[in-house]
């Protein structure tokens, strides 16, 4: 699926700003999105205008699966952003999915040339 996934967004990314949604079966707690300024995490050639002083990620689910560290790897390599738990109407991150078995986020990631103050919930 994440193979797919990152030619669907190297194919698109070309023709535009690009919008994905939907449940990536991946958990990703409050960990990291992108790429830090602190230590030697930075990648040098990031140029984004939110790759610095980007507002934190909340996340009321901090469970972890194996899916989490491949997404976060997509959104950090294509310059995405998570908007779960970062943008007006979800700034606390809730849970998105209520089943038998408990709640956790879904999470969606956002091509950062997308019109950043216009997302809402």
């Amino acid at each position: 699926m994440f193979e797919d996934l990152e030619n669907d967004i190297e194919t698109f990314s070309s023709q535009g700003s690009i919008l994905l949604m939907g449940n990536f079966n991946s958990r990703t707690g409050k960990y990291s999105d992108c790429v830090s300024q602190d230590g030697n995490a930075m990648i040098a050639n990031d140029q984004s205008q939110f790759s610095f002083g980007l507002t934190r990620r909340n996340s009321f689910d901090n469970e972890l699966n194996n899916h989490r560290k491949r997404l976060l790897e997509i959104c950090k390599s294509a310059d995405l952003r998570i908007l779960n738990g970062r943008v007006s109407g979800d700034s606390l991150g809730r849970a998105t999915f209520h089943g038998k078995t408990g709640v956790s986020v879904v999470d969606y990631p956002e091509k950062v040339n997308f019109a950043w103050t216009t997302v809402t919930k």
